[in-house]
């Protein structure tokens, strides 16, 4: 498996509902989840995942993409919205930048709590 092969540590779930559930149950770093899916598809997972202030970046795979479920995607806060078939390059790159971009998040957080814990103590 491609995630496998980069270093990373997959947790699979085979519906929306699944998914949602990780979620809350593990560390997760990165959704990438397909559009079409049982239970729960990719954008009701992003929505639902959103209402919860869940930031995790998410990446949605289709191949039934159309303009409206890509702006649908990105007004949820997809990262990246990728149409099958499946470019390994294009896919890899959608990985390491939605990666970067959470570590970015979390070590600026890290800083203003910092910050915030040193306000506290002066």
């Amino acid at each position: 498996m491609m995630l496998a092969k980069m270093g990373h540590i997959p947790l699979l779930a085979c519906n929306g509902q699944q998914a949602l559930d990780a979620v809350h149950k593990d560390s997760v770093d990165l959704i990438i989840s397909d559009l079409q899916m049982p239970v729960m598809n990719g954008l009701e997972l992003l929505k639902r995942m959103r209402e919860h202030n869940n930031d995790i970046p998410c990446i949605i795979i289709t191949a039934y993409g159309t303009v409206e479920t890509a702006v649908e995607a990105m007004k949820y806060g997809a990262l990246d919205y990728i149409t099958r078939p499946l470019n390994v390059n294009s896919v890899t790159l959608a990985i390491n930048r939605a990666l970067a971009m959470r570590h970015i998040k979390q070590a600026k957080a890290s800083r203003l709590l910092e910050v915030s814990e040193r306000t506290l103590l002066v």
